[in-house]
């Protein structure tokens, strides 16, 4: 599909689901490096508009820095480090560098991809349950450390009059709640 053609049924179905995780202002998405995560779906799905921003976004680790500036930053980096200081558990980094572009995505694959997810999920909750967050108001905390990402893609026409598309990289501003 190119840039700035029409979307099949199919695709206009996702874009609009999309559009409204992805826009909303009242689910919060958490996730580890969770802006280079979001600029390689942006660049996979080009032509999918609502693929190109993202609001009320937080990245765990940001939030484990927050929640505990007492400890080393290097204690808190990466998932593992993280999950064995919130839940004492280590997480295998196998499956990570295996060749997710290959498809179908192998059985082993999928259960890390699950436990990468739930275990993030856990340590965001023993965040807030275990730390100087467990006391003060979610909400604004949550807020506080909200950004907005937008992916911007230039399209550049060269001398042979062939198209070009370059993703320009992530641009992020905090996100606040009066738009």
């Amino acid at each position: 599909m190119l840039v700035g053609s029409a979307l099949t049924p199919t695709e206009a179905a996702f874009n609009e689901f999309m559009g409204r995780l992805f826009d909303s202002e009242d689910v919060i998405k958490f996730g580890m490096g969770i802006s280079q995560d979001f600029k390689r779906l942006s660049w996979s799905y080009l032509h999918i508009p609502s693929l190109r921003s993202m609001c009320a976004v937080v990245d765990v680790v940001t939030l484990a820095k927050f929640a505990y500036p007492d400890v080393s930053k290097r204690d808190m980096e990466g998932l593992s480090k993280l999950s064995l200081r919130q839940l004492g558990l280590a997480v295998s980094k196998t499956e990570q560098i295996s060749d997710w572009g290959t498809r179908p995505l192998s059985h082993s694959q999928i259960q890390y991809a699950a436990i990468d997810a739930l275990v993030q999920i856990r340590i965001v909750d023993s965040i807030f349950s275990h730390s100087v967050l467990a006391v003060k108001d979610v909400p604004s905390a949550v807020s506080s450390l909200c950004r907005r990402f937008k992916i911007v893609h230039e399209t550049n026409i060269d001398v042979n009059n062939k198209a070009s598309t370059r993703n320009t990289g992530v641009r992020k501003a905090i996100f606040n709640n009066d738009g």
